[in-house]
């Protein structure tokens, strides 16, 4: 048997011929291979087996495999592209809906920050007209004749304070709340809302500021002196919303804002050197550096608040709420504290000397390097103060509580200790020093001469 391989326009034919039969084409046929056109005349005593290539595939033709899987694939892609363009679709109309969300936010701030700058504008004109039509040239409160003026004035200043404010939660403002409200449109975290929350809506964040023009413009008036009067009608912003206003810097001794709210106040370095504060409401206000040497904040609220490197020389500061204060630094040489809510207070490095502390409460109050020299502190609270390195020389301690206090370092030189409480307290050598004529050990107190200085007096052994 023999094997023939012809190949023709890439059909491959293998062609088995019967070597016993005849290879003579029949005489009957009388077609040529040019009058059957494109179809190649294969004899009948052939067999033949085609071998297709896709060379020779009519258009349109497939198999089977391909027959189901290419429409298959093309179903696949379009599912893919339609999913594709629904995701890009819908994240475009996200971003779109969340600019626009924003663009409302800072309209709305900008509209409330123009409707403010507004209300201070008439405001200012209508006290005017009336300081011009009744000649006042200085607020008097003892002047029974100016008593309708005076009530016109306050009612006025009490209205335009409460449309200035834009408070609407503890320690924030509508600005605040509108930058939370931008992060959470533009799904920003904290601190990627920060740059952009500020940069466009820090310009509408005048609320406190716009208080503070109040306040400047009424003092320029001189509507608000009559420092210290005991008549609590002395004052015209008495109970008047002043919360988170902005007078930093601001030179304004001897003002009178007796009673009102200031809590979150910037008031950091400003001048109210013999301003009266009393039972005003300065929670968690910033005073740093503030200049407050005579000033009356007796039965204040100063809860947080933050007057570090502060100057209250002489100040009155009886019965005041004082609590987790931070008096860092601060100079209070002569000051009146007694009474005073001193609990968890930072005192530290504070020059306390000659000051009034009878009967205050110190409990864990921070007094590390603090001068209380001279400082009457009899019937004190001061059970585990930190008194580290203080100077409690010829300090009044009589009756005074210091149980659990540490005092490595204190001197104490003729400190009065007459039946003060010092069970647990913490000494070392240098406290012995000024201890005359008495025994720790019998008194209670933890020895703690080898004990390093960052150990808390309550971790260490207690005394007899």
């Amino acid at each position: 048997m023999g094997l023939e391989v012809i190949t023709n326009l890439g059909v491959l034919k293998m062609i088995t011929k019967n070597s016993t039969k005849n290879k003579q084409e029949p005489t009957h046929s009388t077609h040529s291979s040019e009058q059957l056109g494109s179809k190649k005349f294969i004899p009948k005593d052939e067999e033949t087996i085609h071998l297709l290539d896709d060379t020779e595939r009519l258009p349109g033709s497939f198999g089977w495999v391909e027959k189901i899987w290419i429409p298959v694939g093309i179903g696949l892609v379009g599912v893919v592209a339609t999913g594709i363009g629904t995701f890009f679709g819908f994240e475009l109309s996200e971003l779109q809906r969340s600019n626009a969300e924003a663009e409302r936010i800072i309209e709305r701030a900008s509209k409330a920050s123009s409707a403010r700058q507004e209300v201070l504008t008439n405001y200012a004109a209508r006290i005017t007209d009336l300081i011009s039509e009744n000649k006042l040239t200085r607020y008097d409160p003892n002047d029974s004749s100016l008593q309708p003026i005076r009530n016109a004035i306050r009612g006025e200043s009490i209205i335009a304070l409460k449309r200035l404010d834009d408070g609407r939660g503890e320690g924030k403002g509508e600005i605040d709340l509108l930058k939370d409200k931008m992060a959470a449109t533009l799904g920003l975290n904290s601190d990627q809302n920060q740059p952009l929350a500020t940069e466009d809506l820090e310009g509408f964040n005048d609320s406190g500021k716009l208080k503070g023009e109040l306040v400047r413009f009424l003092y320029a008036s001189r509507l608000l002196t009559g420092v210290n009067e005991e008549n609590s009608e002395a004052s015209l912003l008495r109970g008047a919303d002043l919360t988170r206003v902005v007078l930093s810097s601001a030179h304004l001794p001897d003002i009178n804002l007796r009673r009102a709210w200031i809590s979150w106040g910037q008031l950091d370095h400003a001048n109210l050197q013999g301003s009266d504060l009393r039972g005003a409401d300065l929670y968690a206000a910033d005073l740093q550096k503030t200049n407050l040497a005579g000033a009356n904040l007796g039965w204040s609220d100063l809860r947080e608040a933050n007057l570090r490197g502060a100057n209250l020389y002489a100040a009155d500061l009886r019965q005041a709420n004082l609590m987790e204060i931070n008096f860092g630094g601060a100079n209070l040489q002569e000051a009146n504290l007694r009474g005073a809510d001193l609990q968890e207070a930072n005192l530290q490095e504070a020059n306390l000397q000659g000051a009034n502390l009878h009967e205050a409460d110190l409990q864990e109050a921070g007094l590390s390097g603090s001068n209380l020299g001279d400082v009457r502190l009899e019937n004190a609270n001061l059970s585990n103060a930190n008194l580290k390195r203080a100077n409690l020389q010829r300090a009044n301690l009589s009756a005074a509580n210091l149980r659990g206090a540490d005092l490595r370092g204190a001197d104490l030189h003729g400190a009065d200790l007459e039946e003060a409480n010092l069970r647990g307290a913490c000494y070392d050598q240098s406290t012995t020093r000024g201890l005359t004529n008495i025994d720790p050990e019998s008194l209670g107190m933890r020895n703690a001469t080898n004990a390093p200085l960052d150990i808390v007096c309550m971790d260490l052994p207690s005394g007899n």
